[in-house]
């Protein structure tokens, strides 16, 4: 079972500093007719996740979030919320396609996309082309593979192609999950597949374990391969630190497998309403029933640790929580010899494991490495 752990660096520490600046100052806060907060303090982390005044800060940002520049190949960390480009690129998506994450009304959308720095990202790392290859998606934060020739292009996806044909996860994810997954640790392949419910014909994608060849062949499932683990659990405020690693996210696969693992994604509501709860014992309801789509409600006490408003309001103000931590190129340095790239999270992150009682030891990131 492959997971970076494996490869532990002491390098965490010097960056919990950073969850000081996500705590909330003491002001008046603004309440609804029955005397609840309704928003958040305007330092808040959550209400800070895009800081940049100007483009000019935040290509700047992108270029101090370098995190590896070798022999053409650049990794980035990218922030939260950040889109790729400035266009749709599922404009024109077909019946095979999910709908995109719709963003809350109660959170800003960043201003600015990671199209925008790549001319000064060129300039910096002195490169006449640099092309995105694989990113982190939109709502999470993490790790972006760019390219300066198509050279290097092709080598980081025969290196993708070369894991999923070994059938082996290579994409690592942390994940703030309400709830936990029992067992602990699993490793296995399942499949996602789209699923029309209503009228309307609209595709929601569920977790299959059995499925048959002919249907991988049609594209009517997807196969995926994934290891999980917890690596913090907070019993009693029901939440958890999660380490995941799959060979897809297709089909927002992250999330579907959490919530059917009954610890959906804090910051989700697409699918944490997926989980519900009978005399405090976690289920899984199936998309076709309506109340599928109802976005649940943190506990007061989770809610009170992260200053949030209580009820609804409350966790549609928190990001998605999840962070695309490391990436593995299998012979990418040489035959036989794997480059691992890391992307440590950001401060949001750290700050709500924090809070939760749920932050990782010091030892358990890694730094880009050769094995």
């Amino acid at each position: 079972m492959w997971t970076p752990i494996k490869l532990q660096k002491n390098v965490l520490c010097k960056f919990l500093w950073n969850t000081q600046r996500c705590i909330s100052v003491k002001r008046n806060k603004l309440k609804d007719a029955e005397g609840c907060i309704t928003s958040l303090p305007s330092n808040h982390c959550y209400t800070n996740l895009y800081p940049w005044k100007h483009k000019d800060e935040f290509i700047e940002y992108m270029v101090k979030s370098i995190v590896y520049n070798n022999d053409g190949l650049i990794v980035v960390n990218k922030p939260y919320g950040v889109p790729i480009y400035k266009h749709n690129v599922q404009a024109n998506e077909n019946k095979s396609t999910v709908t995109q994450t719709v963003l809350s009304s109660s959170q800003v959308e960043c201003p600015y996309v990671l199209e925008d720095a790549l001319e000064a990202l060129k300039s910096h790392l002195q490169y006449t082309d640099l092309k995105i290859v694989k990113s982190a998606e939109r709502y999470m934060s993490g790790i972006v593979l760019l390219a300066a020739t198509e050279k290097v292009a092709q080598k980081i996806r025969k290196a993708i192609t070369s894991s999923k044909t070994r059938k082996q996860p290579f994409m690592n994810y942390w994940a703030i999950t309400k709830g936990y997954p029992d067992p602990a640790i699993l490793e296995e392949r399942v499949g996602i597949k789209l699923i029309e419910v209503g009228q309307e014909s609209n595709k929601q994608p569920i977790i299959v374990k059995k499925f048959s060849k002919k249907e991988v062949l049609n594209t009517k499932v997807r196969p995926v391969n994934v290891e999980f683990r917890t690596i913090c659990i907070n019993k009693p405020l029901s939440s958890c630190l999660l380490e995941i690693t799959t060979s897809s996210v297709k089909w927002h696969f992250l999330r579907v497998y959490l919530a059917n693992k009954v610890s959906c994604v804090l910051g989700d509501t697409l699918y944490s309403s997926r989980v519900r709860q009978i005399l405090g014992q976690p289920f899984t309801i199936s998309p076709y029933n309506t109340a599928a789509y109802d976005i649940q409600s943190l506990p007061n006490e989770v809610c009170s640790r992260l200053k949030i408003p209580t009820g609804i309001k409350g966790h549609t103000l928190v990001p998605v929580m999840l962070h695309h931590q490391s990436f593995l190129l299998p012979d990418f340095v040489s035959k036989g010899q794997d480059l691992l790239i890391s992307a440590l999270p950001p401060s949001h992150f750290l700050w709500t494991c924090s809070q939760l009682d749920i932050l990782p030891e010091s030892n358990l990131m890694v730094e880009c490495s050769v094995t």
